[in-house]
């Protein structure tokens, strides 16, 4: 196997999710045997693994969007409301909501306030 064939990356890949799960299992046993332990390790982690989190998102921001609305019986909201609710930049739901998936929302003006834009799903997405 040649040291940069895609058969050796996948091993070294393989080996370092190994190591990782000979760690959490040793960590498994340390709380086994101290119960207290894992509250005290999230404590202290907490900042670094809401960092983490944000870097390695395993749900889209259009998935955190489509979530949200579902959640709410899909009723109708503004823009600014979702941003806020989900702690995301207005640049960025514009571009979900305007741009990149705009064929999976449905909008419509405000009562007595055409300027603001309310949004939900389209039915088609829900089913």
């Amino acid at each position: 196997m040649q040291q940069n064939s895609p058969e050796a990356t996948l091993e070294q890949v393989a080996a370092r999710y190994e190591r990782r799960l000979e760690t959490i299992r040793r960590i498994q046993e340390l709380v086994r045997d101290d119960p207290s332990l894992a509250s005290e390790i999230a404590a202290a982690l907490n900042g670094q693994g809401q960092k983490l989190s944000r870097r390695r998102a395993t749900t889209t921001n259009v998935e955190r969007v489509k979530a949200f609305l579902f959640d709410r019986k899909n009723d109708w909201i503004s823009a600014p409301e979702i941003a806020k609710a989900l702690d995301m930049s207005r640049g960025t739901l514009g571009q979900i909501l305007y741009q990149g998936y705009a064929n999976q929302f449905e909008k419509k003006a405000k009562p007595g306030n055409k300027k603001v834009k309310l949004w939900r799903l389209r039915k088609e997405v829900l089913s």
